[in-house]
């Protein structure tokens, strides 16, 4: 740390086996490598405000895919050539006394992915069911035995793989809109040790789905949409 500001690099390298699924589709499988390269800087504004910036760089040798082939049935594991993405993250957090507030904000964009799979025909710019922008907001208020945590997590469009009937009729990408998701939580505690939990999750009932990533037979998955949740939690 120089002064106010702190610094941070990371490099690493990881690598994905094959399993024994894949090699019964393909004995010539390969293994993927992954290299992923990331740059902080922070600056402490003061006693309980804090700015955090990094910059990201990902990028996967020989990504492990599954593939079908919709006219002859048959199905595969494959290496493809790569895939790889590149982004920033800027973040705001403060803790005080009643409580802490988090502000973060993501962005990515495809950095020339050569993964059939992955890639997008409507926007080249993304990959497949990933939105290229995210907002979060996490935060919690303690009001002295009571604690009130909202949430908000905001994602751009999104673009996935579409199955809508049956013998892969109306196949396609399609495009998600945008998803607003609410969620509230309240904490009390009774006595020393217990403490009772109550809320609501998609507080305006968005429903959305998880766009389907690769080409895999199946459309996105809907979500519950809103939940109502009550938690009893004892420490001993």
């Amino acid at each position: 740390m120089v002064n106010k500001f702190h610094f941070k690099g990371l490099i690493s390298r990881a690598f994905k086996a094959p399993v024994i699924s894949n090699f019964e589709l393909n004995s010539n499988i390969k293994p993927e490598l992954t290299t992923v390269s990331e740059l902080e800087i922070g600056y402490q504004l003061n006693d309980h405000w804090s700015l955090i910036s990094n910059a990201f760089y990902i990028d996967i040798n020989d990504p492990i895919l599954y593939a079908y082939d919709g006219e002859t049935f048959e199905e595969n594991y494959v290496n493809f050539e790569k895939a790889s993405t590149i982004g920033t993250e800027l973040s705001l957090r403060t803790k005080q006394k009643w409580g802490f507030v988090h502000l973060n904000y993501s962005f990515y964009k495809n950095n020339n992915t050569k993964a059939a799979p992955y890639e997008n025909e409507l926007d080249d710019k993304l990959l497949n069911a990933f939105p290229a922008h995210k907002i979060a907001f996490i935060s919690a208020v303690n009001i002295k035995e009571l604690m009130i945590a909202p949430s908000i997590i905001y994602n751009s469009k999104k673009i996935g793989h579409f199955y809508q009937a049956e013998y892969w009729e109306e196949y396609g990408p399609k495009e998600y809109a945008p998803t607003f998701i609410m969620n509230l939580i309240f904490s009390y505690k009774l006595v020393k040790n217990l403490n009772v939990s109550t809320g609501i999750y998609d507080l305006f009932n968005q429903k959305y789905t998880t766009a389907s990533a690769y080409d895999s037979g199946y459309q996105g998955t809907p979500l519950m949409g809103r939940e109502f949740i009550l938690k009893v939690l004892y420490d001993f």
